[in-house]
């Protein structure tokens, strides 16, 4: 899938989803703790962009913000720490 098609699908859904509850549409992928990284349509509330959780299965869990930038999706968690993924690994995910 490339990667206008995917930002344009999510982009989509986000809006189509907004009569629905905020967080039945995200993106989601694997993270290298075994967990996944949630790419929610909530605004941030500690800065800008939208609301981003990486879970891990040891149950602690960071939150933060993430936006869309240069063909690359850009993570600053609650931490400090940043990170850059490309969008292709990301999955638009719904709740049913």
């Amino acid at each position: 899938m490339n990667r206008f098609f995917l930002f344009a699908l999510f982009t989509v859904l986000t809006y189509a989803g907004s009569v629905r509850a905020a967080s039945e549409v995200w993106l989601e992928t694997s993270n290298t703790a075994g967990g996944k990284i949630l790419l929610l349509q909530q605004k941030c509330s500690k800065g800008e962009g939208k609301m981003v959780i990486a879970s891990n299965p040891g149950g602690k869990n960071l939150h933060g913000c993430w936006y869309y930038f240069a063909d690359m999706i850009h993570v600053v968690y609650e931490d400090g720490s940043t990170y850059s993924y490309e969008l292709t690994t990301f999955t638009a995910r719904e709740r049913k």
